[in-house]
């Protein structure tokens, strides 16, 4: 499964409809309130339980350092 295309659809409706992953710093759009429903939505939709107390903040630097950090927890690919 490809998360990245659906974490940038809901950055886009709930965040910043402006954001460009490309280039922007996902931490730069966050406040506290999108940062706590943006874990919601990954908790909710991607089924990950996130402990940002082990995670640190830097996981959400970028979308793709998001994305890594889902990869980590969870692969989306089953290991052999």
């Amino acid at each position: 499964m490809d998360r990245k295309p659906q974490l940038i659809a809901y950055i886009h409706a709930n965040i910043d409809p402006h954001f460009n992953p490309d280039a922007d710093q996902l931490i730069a759009i966050l406040d506290s309130v999108s940062l706590m429903q943006l874990i919601l939505f990954i908790e909710q939709d991607f089924g990950i339980t996130l402990d940002l107390a082990t995670l640190g903040i830097d996981m959400f630097a970028t979308v793709d350092t998001v994305i890594a950090t889902l990869n980590e927890l969870e692969p989306s690919e089953p290991r052999a």
